[in-house]
């Protein structure tokens, strides 16, 4: 597997549930970190030991689950 190109959208909290909201029913709100199973993968060592402990702590993704109501 290789790298994976991910395109950011910066915004406030505020403005992405306050977006989100007027259309859709939110149902989770998720903040992952990184998996302790990653440490473990060939070639991760040195990332995992580098970023687990500030992505652990501050977290660069969130996840909004959410559903259009009928």
């Amino acid at each position: 597997m290789g790298p994976v190109e991910v395109t950011f959208y910066r915004r406030p909290l505020q403005e992405i549930l306050n977006v989100t909201s007027a259309s859709f029913i939110i149902d989770q709100i998720v903040e992952p970190k990184p998996s302790l199973a990653f440490k473990n993968v060939p070639g991760a060592q040195e990332w995992y030991t580098k970023w687990f402990d500030r992505l652990a702590t501050n977290p660069h993704f969130l996840i909004v689950k959410a559903y259009k109501p009928r």
